[in-house]
């Protein structure tokens, strides 16, 4: 975090400190729904999803031990409730109830368990994260990215926008936009590629 380390924000969180919920919700909210989105969700889904993914970080911030960063911890919260949802779309699907994924549950899962297929053309569950690792080692190299990359790359990969879009937010001409989309994807590719 740029003004606090994490251990100290943690403390707070577990606290009750409403400021460094705040901090964090602010600092790894893009992260969160960056992940959920790549489940291919409805919008309304991938809102509700990452409610409850903070509300399972708010449960589970006590048992954070710091054998792995804040954002990781959190990604994995984000994994096992999108397992969680999937399990129980699978489950309504075949006419049963829900059925929920608490994080121990999830620490003692085998392959068996984890590849449920989808179907409506939707990944199995293993599939779906193994997309999802991918996708935060993705994060975490465009994070390495100079902050112009950054922006560009989220903008138009992240928030779809067009590049017609982009050069009038970046108030810049089209081609000149492209050259610079197009070294950032090359920093990235060298940055992921390591």
């Amino acid at each position: 975090m740029n003004t606090i380390n994490e251990s100290e924000i943690i403390e707070k969180c577990i606290n009750g400190d409403k400021n460094a919920w705040e901090t964090i919700y602010k600092k790894f909210s893009p992260n969160v729904r960056a992940f959920v989105s790549g489940f291919k969700f409805s919008d309304a889904e991938t809102e509700d999803i990452c409610q409850e993914i903070f509300i399972d970080l708010f449960k589970a911030m006590s048992s954070f031990r710091g054998e792995s960063s804040l954002k990781t911890f959190i990604l994995k919260i984000s994994k096992y409730r999108c397992i969680s949802v999937f399990r129980n779309m699978s489950a309504q699907k075949r006419g049963g109830g829900e059925h929920a994924l608490s994080l121990a549950q999830t620490d003692s899962m085998d392959e068996e368990e984890e590849g449920i297929v989808i179907k409506d053309k939707r990944m199995t569950a293993e599939e779906l994260m193994i997309q999802q690792e991918e996708s935060s080692e993705l994060i975490e190299a465009i994070e390495k990215l100079s902050e112009d990359c950054q922006k560009i790359i989220k903008k138009r990969y992240f928030g779809d926008l067009s590049y017609l879009l982009l050069a009038k937010e970046f108030d810049m001409p089209l081609g000149t936009l492209c050259s610079k989309l197009k070294r950032c994807l090359t920093y990235l590719k060298r940055v992921y590629s390591k």
